[in-house]
């Protein structure tokens, strides 16, 4: 927008996403960046209301953030069962196959998450190495 059609449009300011906006006379009443109403009556439908946008990017990034933790826990659960694996293939003398097949069957059998059984399995492995190292 030129200087000479700033001077004849209305000035408004988006109070969500802190903007003095310009509008010319054909411009449609919402913030560029956020679409947020500018007319105050929280006029528009949808996206185009007076705080959706705002509320729908904070529902996604809680979202997202929800999805990040559920991936690094993930990540720490598969490393946890790989290491129980290699444990109990080490002590059993099993196949891989083998050994997550004696994990599935121990947390079917006792209804406990297999990450837990896992868990419980490099704990008292790592407990035994202690033992040996003092003893």
């Amino acid at each position: 927008m030129s200087v000479g059609e700033r001077c004849q449009a209305r000035r408004c300011f988006c109070v969500v996403c802190s903007r003095t906006v310009y509008l010319g006379p054909a411009d449609d009443p919402y913030c560029p960046v956020c679409m947020t109403s500018l007319l105050g009556d929280g006029g528009g439908t949808g996206w185009r209301g007076n705080r959706a946008p705002v509320t729908g990017r904070i529902d996604e990034k809680d979202e997202l953030q929800g999805e990040i933790e559920n991936l690094r826990r993930a990540l720490e659960t598969r490393t946890t069962i790989g290491i129980a694996i290699g444990i109990l293939m080490s002590q059993e003398g099993v196949s891989r196959t083998e050994a997550f097949c004696l994990l599935r069957r121990i947390s079917q059998v006792h209804n406990i998450k297999l990450r837990d059984v896992a868990l419980k399995v490099v704990e008292d492995h790592e407990s035994d190495c202690a033992t040996d190292t003092e003893g």
